[in-house]
């Protein structure tokens, strides 16, 4: 997605993952789209920013707040792999199943996280740099979703946990401090959810189950589109084809949704009974005996 001079997106395999239904409010400078998640998967989050300024980025994942800010010098580009726990390892964002129980006893503590399931916010703060300093210490890791009641499943049955801890080479803070009084630049929330449901509530088209597509004409009929590559040259009377100035041009036929109309609904006529010369003229007895 892109508002004005920055653009976030969302990479799962190196690969940016389809974004659908994007809309855009320049009046609270968020932009939203839903995009498709699939269990089990690690995903990044990458932007590229244009603007002049320095800006720091901050993560929410389904209500939970995944370390602080990042610093994105002007006109660069930076990635989240995950939630940083130590100066030198991160946890891998990583798609799940939610966990649901037919139990009216399960609460989850935090509203916060069960009125943001299902989201992926990234907001954006121009600052004023200062430098760095080496990472030290420890961060406490976000609590995990948890199991939640089954009529929760509508939020889509999917939630953001954390992979295997991996290897991170970048011990480096950035001192910075966002400008004085003013809000989020930019705020842009990811609503993930299985690609099922999204095909299911038509947000993604389902797929077509053959190549040729068949439709309705304005008459009813069933239509078939014909291929564009077959192609055939108009014969003469002589079984030759005609060309140059002798070729003859067919008839138009009016346009009926750019397709060849094919009538299924006619019923062959029965060819005509040759009878024996012989018995021309002759009274022949149709009538069956008993």
């Amino acid at each position: 997605m892109k508002f004005e001079q920055y653009e976030v997106q969302i990479l799962s395999d190196g690969i940016p993952i389809p974004e659908y239904q994007i809309e855009s409010d320049p009046e609270s400078k968020t932009t939203a789209c839903f995009i498709p998640s699939c269990s089990g998967k690690i995903f990044e989050i990458h932007w590229t920013s244009s603007l002049p300024d320095h800006t720091s980025v901050r993560t929410t994942i389904d209500g939970r707040l995944m370390g602080g800010g990042t610093h994105t010098k002007p006109l660069n580009k930076k990635f989240k792999k995950g939630f940083r726990y130590k100066p030198d390892q991160i946890l891998p964002f990583a798609f799940s199943d939610l966990v649901l129980r037919d139990d009216d006893t399960l609460e989850i503590s935090d509203a916060s996280i069960l009125e943001n399931l299902g989201t992926i916010q990234v907001s954006v703060k121009r600052v004023s740099y200062h430098g760095h300093r080496p990472r030290t210490g420890t961060r406490k890791v976000p609590n995990s979703i948890g199991s939640i009641h089954e009529k929760s499943k509508k939020l889509g049955g999917h939630c953001v946990s954390f992979g295997k801890a991996v290897k991170n080479k970048h011990t480096l803070i950035s001192i910075c401090t966002p400008y004085p009084g003013e809000p989020c630049w930019a705020t842009f929330i990811f609503k993930y959810r299985p690609k099922d449901l999204l095909q299911a509530q038509g947000i993604i088209d389902l797929p077509l189950a053959t190549e040729v597509r068949s439709s309705l004409s304005e008459t009813g009929r069933p239509t078939l589109k014909r291929s564009r590559s077959a192609s055939a040259e108009v014969q003469g009377s002589s079984g030759q084809p005609l060309s140059g100035s002798h070729r003859t041009k067919r008839p138009k036929a009016e346009p009926q949704d750019h397709d060849d109309v094919i009538d299924l609904t006619m019923v062959a006529e029965e060819p005509p009974m040759l009878l024996d010369p012989t018995l021309r003229g002759s009274i022949i007895d149709l009538t069956l005996d008993d």
